[in-house]
């Protein structure tokens, strides 16, 4: 006979909580109507948004990726997180397609997130439809005391998502472009860019040789670091995106409209 060990490791699980929301055909207008608002359980705990989806009925008709989505986070004013429901899944399209994090479940509607965002108190979630009133489908899943991991990073439960953008501005041929521009302070020592998405249109396709250059430190001497020698090659394509729309796990380009100056989603 052999002798047989085995080793017993004690692990101490986070509380966790469920939280979330199913609002069912009700109006969304041009003023803001708040679907889901809720504080944590206790002063210990924080919070996670961990998925949200909305679709009309049908779709919510035409404009139905401008709905804006407002996420407030521990009673802010101001808003930390403000896309139109299709920013950053796909613009111009009806193209259904998907991946772990975003995606348009149908080609009427069923926009989702699963952008983990934390929050340390209380989370406001509101919707908006510019110029008319439509009847709106909306679900908010959450979770208290979820760690939330990036890759191989745990972030710490003070972390923030913000969302960053550049809005209908038009840039000079060989013009430096500021994708984000976040310079470290007291308040805020560090920080990750975990996506980003452009959505271009010009006369000429030249703009997608645009290389991405990375600066950490903020102070980094140019060329910082060169993430990439055009955008095609930043978003894992090649040559122009010469294979046209895709879309992989971590990367694509959603939209692409001919000829040239017909605009492009990545």
């Amino acid at each position: 006979k052999m002798p047989f060990w085995l080793a017993l490791v004690p692990i101490a699980f986070p509380a966790l909580k469920t939280f979330g929301v199913g609002r069912s055909a009700f109006t969304v207008s041009p003023n803001e109507t708040t679907v889901f608002d809720y504080l944590v359980s206790a002063p210990t705990s924080y919070g996670v948004l961990t998925h949200f989806w909305i679709t009309g009925s049908p779709a919510l008709g035409p404009g139905t990726d401008n709905t804006t989505v407002r996420f407030y986070v521990d009673g802010e004013e101001a808003v930390a997180f403000k896309p139109p429901m299709a920013a950053g899944v796909g613009f111009d399209d009806n193209a259904v397609w998907g991946n772990s994090k975003i995606g348009h479940g149908s080609d009427a509607g069923g926009w989702y997130i699963n952008i983990k965002a934390p929050f340390q108190s209380r989370l406001r979630v509101t919707v908006a439809l510019p110029g008319r009133s439509a009847q709106c489908f909306v679900i908010v899943r959450g979770c208290e005391n979820l760690p939330v991991q990036v890759g191989g990073l745990t972030l710490p439960r003070q972390a923030v998502l913000r969302l960053h953008k550049i809005v209908a501005t038009t840039f000079a041929p060989g013009e430096w472009v500021n994708i984000v521009d976040v310079p470290a302070d007291d308040k805020q020592p560090n920080g990750l860019v975990y996506m980003t998405a452009i959505q271009a249109s010009s006369r000429s396709n030249n703009f997608w040789e645009g290389c991405y250059h990375l600066y950490t430190p903020h102070d980094q001497q140019f060329p910082g670091t060169v993430l990439s020698t055009g955008m095609e090659d930043f978003f894992d394509s090649a040559y122009g995106f010469r294979a046209g729309p895709y879309r992989f796990p971590v990367s694509g380009c959603t939209h692409r409209a001919e000829p040239a100056g017909g605009g492009m989603a990545v």
